[in-house]
């Protein structure tokens, strides 16, 4: 299996058109795109108005006169930046309003507790936690607990007494992400695509030159020739990632993580997603007789162009949240700006799932392939 691996890598090496289309392209489009849209484009999110319901429960008499006057004197300072609160007096009816959107958060005080209820927006869920915590420091009395949930909530529970000294702020809205930012992502995405194009490509080739015929012929176990053809994929991938990395961040001085282990973790995200894609190409040279790069390169383009990996613009909703290109976009951006790891430790696992399943079933496959004539 080493052997094959590393015939995979030099075969990768050797191959102009694909160091062209897999490192160099994403590599010059990253300062391209970055450079001259950053006059037109930007890379942040608008967030316009945001809407906050908040109820407060009649308990706790005192506690509770005071979030209320917290809340009213917050309320004449924001509105002129637009953030408009509405008081509602029955819980279910702030839910309501959540529910239909008529509000971008609920704010509910009871039982001694805030509790924050947040939408689907994860830029408006970020700025209503960030004002949110804001305020409660105006109490010098608080320290917030927060747990992030599947349910977009965020539990502002068991407010204890502490010192200001051991009180921290987040500082999240004051993060910026710049086109070369965001296009650094982009197009390091955009490379871990077109891998399934690189290896349906030269999976086919071997086929056409009959050394697929070589392989099936030889008296070893044909699973794992299969499997050394996919693991040969990893140095590839890691060639590919860490040039377009490196390049972006120390020549274009663009940024991906903001410390070691966002970096890392985004390398291993980028580097999965090519390992996955590319399998998932040889699997479908291996399947179809005919050549599938006309239509994995069409297929692909039409993911990255309507995920907004070209421009913003065209990540048309609802369509875009539903394409693998637009949710690792979105997962490497929350992990670059907000250290949100979660969705990138599920994308990690799904790619890891399609590896295995490429894996097994491209080995079932290629064991009872028969020699190819003709």
């Amino acid at each position: 299996m080493k052997n094959i691996i590393l015939n995979e890598f030099k075969s990768f090496l050797r191959n102009p058109y694909l160091i062209l289309v897999l490192i160099i392209f994403p590599v010059v489009l990253v300062y391209i795109l970055g450079s001259f849209l950053d006059e037109v484009q930007t890379a942040d999110q608008a967030i316009g108005e945001v809407h906050l319901g908040y109820f407060i429960s009649k308990d706790q008499e005192d506690e509770a006169v005071q979030i209320r006057s917290l809340l009213e004197n917050t309320k004449e300072k924001l509105n002129k930046a637009n953030v408009i609160f509405e008081e509602v007096s029955l819980k279910e009816e702030g839910l309501t309003l959540l529910q239909e959107q008529q509000v971008d958060a609920y704010l509910v005080y009871e039982a001694g507790s805030l509790k924050l209820y947040e939408g689907t927006d994860v830029y408006l869920n970020h700025t209503v936690k960030c004002m949110v915590t804001g305020m409660l420091k105006q109490m010098h009395v608080y320290e917030i607990a927060t747990n992030s949930l599947k349910t977009s909530s965020v539990y502002f529970d068991e407010m204890q007494s502490v010192s200001e000294k051991t009180y921290t702020v987040s500082k999240k809205l004051q993060t910026q992400m710049s086109m070369m930012d965001y296009y650094a992502i982009a197009m390091t995405i955009m490379t871990a695509f077109f891998g399934s194009i690189g290896s349906c490509m030269a999976f086919t080739d071997e086929k056409n030159s009959k050394t697929i015929n070589r392989l099936i012929i030889l008296p070893q176990n044909r699973f794992k020739l299969f499997a050394g053809k996919v693991v040969g994929l990893m140095p590839q991938a890691i060639l590919q990632v860490t040039v377009i990395m490196l390049v972006s961040s120390f020549v274009y001085g663009a940024s991906y993580g903001k410390d070691l282990a966002s970096n890392l973790l985004l390398f291993a995200l980028f580097a999965g997603t090519s390992v996955a894609v590319s399998a998932i190409g040889i699997l479908l040279s291996l399947i179809f007789k005919k050549s599938m790069v006309v239509l994995l390169f069409a297929v692909n383009w039409l993911l990255l162009f309507f995920s907004g990996i070209f421009a913003m613009a065209m990540a048309i909703k609802p369509l875009c949240d539903y394409l693998p290109p637009y949710i690792l976009n979105q997962a490497a951006i929350k992990l670059s700006l907000f250290g949100e790891s979660q969705e990138v430790w599920c994308i990690l696992g799904v790619e890891l799932i399609i590896t295995m399943g490429v894996l097994v079933l491209g080995g079932i496959i290629f064991s009872k392939k028969q020699e190819e004539r003709g």
